[in-house]
C-alpha cells in the first residue's frame, strides 16, 4: 500500500532512506531550487538542509547516518563541473567537496572511508558505444586522498554498487554489446558476468542495504 508522505505542489525527487531508516532525505524544489531536505520516515514536516540557488543532487547516506553524499554543479555544466561533496545533516554547515574534479554517480563504502564514482560516458539510453568517451569506474581514498581509475574499457562502466564488507562491487557494463550487470573483486581486479541479457540494458541499478539484493530497471 502507497502512502503520501509529502503534501506540498512542488517537483520532490530522489528520496533516499539514512541507514536507521528513521529519517528520509530528498531534493525538492519549493524554494525555487533543487534543495535538499531531511524528514522522518514515518511523515511530518521536512527541514531544509541546503540553500545555495545552484541546487543539488542526492547520491546517498554516508553509514554514520550523521552526513549525505551530494553531488553540486557551481559552474557551466557543459565543463563537467560535477563534484562529489559530503552534508551534514546534524548542523547547518556548507558543503565539503570531497574531489576537486567532475565526477558522477558516487557510492559510499561500508566502512565510510572510500567512495566509487564514475568519470566520462555516454548518455546512458545509447546502447554499443566503444571509443575514448566511454565511461570509466575510479576510487577515492578519503583518509589518504588518493585517486586511481580502477575499470577503464572502450566499452561503458557505470553505475557502481558497493559489495557488503567492501571487498568489491556491482556495476553495469556493455562489454558484451548490451549493458548487464557485473561484479568486480578489488583484491584479484577479476570481473564477473551477473546478468546476461540478449536484448534491451540494464540500467539505473540499486543494492538493499544489506547487500543481499540488487534492482534494476530493464
Amino acid at each position: 500500500t502507497a502512502r503520501r508522505l509529502t503534501q506540498h505542489p512542488a517537483l520532490e525527487s530522489t528520496p533516499a532512506f539514512s541507514p536507521d531508516g528513521k529519517q528520509i532525505a530528498f531534493v525538492s524544489d519549493r524554494e525555487g531550487g533543487r534543495q535538499v531536505y531531511v524528514m522522518p520516515a514515518n511523515g511530518g514536516e521536512p527541514r531544509q538542509l541546503t540553500w545555495h540557488s545552484e541546487g543539488f543532487q542526492i547520491e546517498e547516506w554516508f553509514p554514520d547516518g550523521q552526513s549525505l553524499l551530494i553531488s553540486v554543479t557551481r559552474d557551466h555544466f557543459w565543463k563537467h563541473a560535477e563534484r562529489l561533496a559530503r552534508l551534514e545533516v546534524t548542523a547547518r554547515k556548507a558543503e565539503q567537496v570531497l574531489l576537486d574534479d567532475y565526477a558522477a554517480d558516487g557510492t559510499v563504502s561500508p566502512d565510510g572511508k572510500r567512495l566509487l564514482f564514475t568519470r566520462e560516458g555516454e548518455v546512458w539510453w545509447r546502447q554499443g558505444y566503444q571509443g575514448s568517451r566511454a565511461g570509466q569506474i575510479w576510487l577515492l581514498n578519503r583518509e589518504d586522498g588518493s585517486c586511481r581509475q580502477i575499470l577503464a574499457e572502450r566499452t561503458e562502466c557505470r553505475w557502481p554498487l558497493w559489495k557488503a564488507g567492501g571487498k568489491g562491487f556491482y556495476y553495469v557494463s556493455s562489454r558484451d554489446g548490451i549493458f548487464n550487470l557485473w561484479e568486480h573483486n578489488l583484491a584479484s581486479g577479476k570481473d564477473q558476468q551477473r546478468t546476461k541479457f540478449k536484448t534491451d540494458s540494464v540500467v539505473f541499478p540499486a543494492i538493499s542495504r544489506d547487500g543481499r539484493t540488487v534492482v534494476f530497471r530493464h
